[in-house]
């Protein structure tokens, strides 16, 4: 997190994030180990952070994962032991191999790469999952290796793929509607510009969709101004002047 770029409002935000987290982390201290034993040794506290983060960690060395968290094992299916004999390699998904392996050995040679980025991994029982992953280069029992946390993100991304079905089935019909039809947001930019609009005005879709400032008023009448399908996204008292018979 970049904190110099945050808003006041956002840091308080954030602050009270991290300490209900510790909140939580200190409560599963407390249920499982005697707190003075794990404040008398370091080592205990580090590993205890580890194994009761909210995000999977594992770190990869030499092609072979080093270390992999309790969350690592319920995301993948993989009891620890068995992840560590596994090369890293096989837990990704073959379309993904060659782009999470050069990102990899780009990291290893400190160039850089994106921070946080999606990509599927293959799991014990042999289902596919969408994961989130951020990763940092650290040493590991004296050499590079990468640290990295893992976000299991299969459901969101099937939200996604779904929302996203959805929305080129509706561009698709209003396409193929022989009127001339166009569709906008609730902020005013074209989601949709369908053949016939293309033929009536001249403009092609590529060329509106996404534009806002009333771009379809230009296309239409020559200039930026609301027109009646505003009245049903913004009924504000300009456009109600314009169009003083239509009540949605």
């Amino acid at each position: 997190m970049d904190l110099k770029q945050k808003s006041k409002a956002e840091l308080l935000a954030y602050v009270i994030k991290l300490r209900k987290r510790i909140s939580r982390l200190d409560k599963k201290i407390r249920e499982n180990v005697q707190p003075e034993k794990v404040f008398q040794n370091p080592m205990e506290l580090t590993r205890l952070m580890l194994e009761f983060a909210n995000d999977a960690i594992y770190v990869t060395q030499d092609g072979f994962l080093k270390f992999v968290n309790s969350k690592f094992a319920k995301i993948t299916g993989y009891l620890p032991e068995e992840a560590l004999k596994i090369p890293a390699i096989n837990f990704i998904h073959p379309e993904d191999r060659s782009v999470i392996e050069e990102r990899y050995l780009m990291r290893m040679r400190g160039e850089e790469v994106p921070n946080l980025y999606p990509h599927r991994i293959l799991c014990k029982q042999c289902d596919m999952k969408w994961i989130e992953v951020s990763s940092v280069i650290i040493t590991w029992e004296g050499r590079p290796a990468q640290l990295s946390f893992m976000r299991d993100i299969t459901e969101r991304k099937a939200a996604e793929d779904a929302l996203k079905q959805s929305e080129q089935l509706r561009a698709d019909i209003i396409n193929f509607l022989p009127d001339p039809t166009f569709a906008i947001d609730r902020q005013g930019r074209i989601t949709a510009w369908n053949r016939a609009m293309e033929e009536l005005t001249g403009i092609l879709s590529k060329k509106m969709i996404g534009k806002s400032n009333y771009e379809y008023g230009l296309a239409l009448h020559g200039e930026r101004k609301p027109i009646l399908i505003d009245k049903v996204i913004q009924p504000s008292a300009a456009v109600a002047e314009r169009y003083p018979s239509f009540n949605p």
